[in-house]
């Protein structure tokens, strides 16, 4: 379900914009997911797994909570944030058991505030300093489409890659934490799983981030999935797993509004960002409610 939502932040607008194919794109984001979640994941998977549930049976609770909300977002086609669902979960669990890893939740609190303001102001700086070069000078050029097309087909690759490395820690931090997997395991794993859900289940995420939330062409789009990218692997680099979804609506916004707020569709920026604020709390409350019945299951 995490792949299912966030593909859209990597290849989405390449896509509904019509330069890349998702037949071309869908497998490279997932083969480029791999390769960051097994070279550059584990930072982020040590974050999760530090205050992670001790125990198997929660590690499954706070998996399956995150994946029936991102589901259910995905089938509605909801860019929403895979990070705060993960985390909602396990601060859910943690409080109903009587201790909360306070610090650990104000750090990933605080990147997930930064993050989309960080991708807004470079995709805005980025804009503003090459936009009109090639606005002038290289959209009249021959090759400008195959240029733009070399370009999202790298940029998009960069992109799933520093999603991997980002934000495998979202599906396997909390296994590693409960002794199931080991790091090297839980990367491979939930890289494999990203993987999956990038190529069945991603098509209607793409369509809102793509075609509902603004209007962008070809080289704003791609200053957007850049800006998206170079948020997500500097924070893979500090260990922190940020929200893809949420760093790529804020560079598109942060477009949108030097095109004009009037491209910005504001229903659908409403939705998204109410479904930020929501998922955390649905996750945790979902956590809290399996938690609860799994103590009543015979046998518990």
């Amino acid at each position: 379900t995490l792949g299912a939502n966030y593909t859209a932040s990597v290849f989405g607008l390449a896509i509904t914009i019509r330069i890349v194919r998702a037949r071309t794109a869908l497998p490279l984001t997932a083969v480029f997911v791999l390769l960051g979640a097994v070279l550059q994941g584990q930072p982020g998977i040590q974050t999760y797994a530090a205050p992670a549930p001790q125990t198997v049976q929660a590690a499954f609770i706070v998996s399956l909570a995150p994946a029936l909300t991102l589901w259910l977002t995905a089938t509605l086609g909801l860019p929403i944030s895979a990070t705060q669902a993960v985390v909602g979960a396990a601060a859910g669990l943690a409080l109903a058991h009587g201790h909360a890893p306070w610090a650990t939740l104000a750090k990933l609190g605080t990147s997930w505030a930064l993050a989309p303001l960080g991708a807004m102001a470079l995709a805005v700086a980025l804009y503003l300093a090459f936009g009109r070069l090639v606005e002038r000078w290289l959209r009249g050029w021959r090759a400008y489409g195959l240029f733009l097309k070399l370009g999202f087909l790298a940029v998009g690759s960069y992109g799933a890659y520093a999603l991997g490395a980002n934000n495998v820690a979202n599906v396997a931090g909390v296994w590693v934490g409960s002794g199931a997997l080991t790091p090297e395991q839980g990367a491979w794993w939930g890289a494999l799983a990203i993987g999956a859900g990038v190529v069945t289940y991603s098509g209607r995420v793409i369509d809102t981030l793509g075609r509902k939330l603004t209007h962008l062409d070809p080289f704003p789009a791609f200053i957007a999935v850049l800006s998206n990218a170079i948020v997500l692997h500097a924070y893979a680099a500090l260990g922190v797993p940020v929200s893809a979804s949420q760093a790529m609506v804020g560079a598109v916004l942060g477009i949108g509004l030097v095109k004009g707020v009037r491209t910005i569709q504001r229903r659908t920026v409403l939705k998204v960002l109410l479904a930020w604020f929501v998922v955390p709390l649905v996750t945790g409350s979902l956590a809290v409610a399996l938690g609860w019945a799994a103590r009543l299951a015979p046998g518990a």
